[in-house]
């Protein structure tokens, strides 16, 4: 039970790393 939540956070925290990356890149993308 608590590996798979540790699972689930350390998936969660990682989608969420790809979308700061992503938005990262389309703020950079619209400033130009």
């Amino acid at each position: 039970m608590d590996l798979e939540i540790a699972e689930r956070k350390a998936f969660v925290d990682l989608l969420i790393e790809q979308i700061e990356r992503e938005n990262a890149q389309i703020a950079a993308t619209r400033r130009r």
